[in-house]
């Protein structure tokens, strides 16, 4: 299959779910394989751009316009990071997340600018040809950098987990979950593979029923 054919896979959740352990473990698998070129990896881009806008926890509950242009810039960021990529890749995150976030810390209306936004137009139909996979919340490795918004209770991750859900529906995109109770990295991968071949079976699907129509479109032009 063609490098350019190979959907990409994302991996998304509620914070400390597990995500970049997937992540890491998935490319060191897919980078083992023959069957498929080596995919690249997307880091996560939320880190650097918290740093650079000196972002604090605090900022997300008492400083809106703050939280508005720092989403913004997680999603212009995770564009450019995508598109920079010259072959299929395993992304940390999503263009979702800055529209979870937002919802939950902004409000409906700011969703509806970053819906609008050309980061998240080229990406959606990206998202919607790809794997996407949810970590699911809560999960035991919850890690507190200081930075980032953590739960302060079960209640809260539960909420953000809910909202990931609901607004890749609202999206009108698939995802496969990856269980909390599933801890072990080499079942959490085996899930994400299964996910990503049951892609491909269907891209595959798709265009040999494509290339059926092409073929019986000629056959009709030619009568």
């Amino acid at each position: 299959m063609a490098v350019d054919e190979i959907p990409n896979i994302y991996i998304i959740g509620a914070s400390s779910t597990g995500k970049t352990t997937l992540v890491n473990a998935l490319h060191e698998h897919y980078s083992q394989q023959t069957d498929l070129s080596p995919p690249a990896v997307v880091a996560e881009t939320a880190r650097p751009i918290l740093h650079k806008f000196s972002f604090r926890r605090e900022d997300y509950f008492g400083s809106p316009d703050k939280t508005s242009k720092l989403q913004s810039a997680i999603l212009e960021a995770q564009c450019r990071a995508e598109k920079s990529q010259n072959t299929w890749y395993i992304s940390d995150r999503s263009a979702i997340d800055p529209i979870v976030y937002s919802r939950i810390f902004v409000g409906d209306a700011d969703v509806d600018v970053q819906k609008a936004s050309a980061s998240w137009k080229a990406l959606e139909p990206r998202m919607r040809a790809g794997t996407v996979l949810l970590c699911e919340a809560p999960s035991p490795w919850l890690d507190d950098d200081g930075i980032r918004w953590v739960p302060s209770a079960a209640e809260d991750w539960v909420l953000h987990d809910a909202m990931f859900r609901k607004e890749l529906s609202n999206a009108g995109l698939e995802y496969k979950i990856v269980p909390k109770e599933v801890t072990d990295i080499k079942d959490r991968v085996k899930i994400a593979v299964e996910a990503h071949a049951c892609k491909l079976a269907e891209l595959d699907q798709a265009r040999k029923k494509q290339s059926k129509v092409v073929v019986y479109l000629q056959s009709c032009t030619s009568l």
